[in-house]
């Protein structure tokens, strides 16, 4: 009696679980692969659906969909591995008027941390905002003159899907898909470009140091169902306006090499040379939300 007990126990903790192993690596791994997986779990708290974005702060996770819901939680990550995950609250996107985001508006895919505000960038109506960190509208920044012309987006669900800063460039961002340009990518400042080779959709982008760029991008093939996730670097010192920038592979993971993927969207830095990447579940009961831990070599 008592072991049916104990087995009905440790199955119900692990049903109700909201931090699940889970592992994406394969069992053989390119040593060409200048990322090194450190942890990853699936993520399974109620509510928590189309994640698009992450922003870390000291022990502090924001999490946003892209339907306008901010996650935040407390995070614990030590010896290389996620050891807790508590949700602390969550909150719709209001405007100034402390009013929810229409559909339309609410279509939330890049987020950074600055000065212990959020900045957001939104497709479908292309800008970027700032938010208070439980989620009211500050205001709407400027941005480089390129990006106030729809015209230069491929569509109004291709716009601008991810965010980096520092204080040397300030505010740099790209449309997820160029339109005119099949070959290169632009990042935009606000009164500066760069340009590099295009080698899928661009998810992520966090500062490394004052002048290196991560770069996480996507490359999806929908009629043989694989999924390709592109890490790369770029110096920005070295390039800029017309001169292509260029882009050091750190790694390609592979659906067909084994790395159990999804559609991984957001970015953010932990420290010094690790950071997280989350997975964005389409809202679908066969997709999985993933939160993965991982290092530059």
């Amino acid at each position: 009696m008592f072991k049916l007990l104990l087995v009905a126990l440790v199955l119900n903790t692990f049903i109700y679980a909201e931090l699940v192993n889970y592992k994406i690596e394969p069992t053989s791994i390119n040593k060409k692969t200048k990322i090194n997986i450190l942890d990853s779990k699936e993520l399974k708290f109620k509510n928590l659906d189309e994640i698009s974005a992450l922003a870390m702060k000291e022990n502090i996770l924001y999490a946003l969909s892209d339907k306008g819901e901010l996650f935040t939680f407390k995070i614990k990550i030590s010896k290389d591995k996620i050891k807790k995950l508590k949700l602390l609250e969550s909150n719709k996107l209001k405007d100034k008027n402390s009013k929810k985001l229409s559909k339309k508006d609410s279509d939330s895919e890049g987020m950074i941390i600055v000065d212990n505000k959020l900045y957001i960038s939104f497709e479908k109506n292309h800008r970027i905002e700032v938010y208070s960190l439980d989620g009211k509208k500050i205001k709407k920044l400027q941005l480089n003159k390129k990006l106030n012309d729809k015209n230069n987006y491929k569509s109004e669900n291709k716009g601008l899907e991810a965010l980096a800063y520092n204080k040397k460039y300030a505010l740099v961002t790209a449309p997820e898909i160029p339109k005119k340009n099949k070959k290169y990518h632009t990042l935009y400042a606000k009164n500066k470009k760069w340009m590099f080779e295009l080698s899928g959709d661009i998810k992520g982008l966090e500062f490394i140091n004052n002048d290196e760029l991560l770069l996480m991008q996507r490359d999806y093939n929908e009629k043989k169902s694989e999924m390709n996730i592109i890490f790369n670097t770029i110096n920005l010192s070295q390039c800029g306006g017309e001169k292509i920038c260029k882009n050091n592979i750190l790694a390609k993971l592979k659906t067909k090499n084994g790395w159990r993927l999804y559609n991984f969207e957001g970015l953010t830095k932990v420290d010094k040379n690790r950071f997280l990447m989350v997975s964005d579940n389409h809202g679908e009961k066969s997709q999985k939300t993933l939160l993965v831990l991982f290092e530059i070599k």
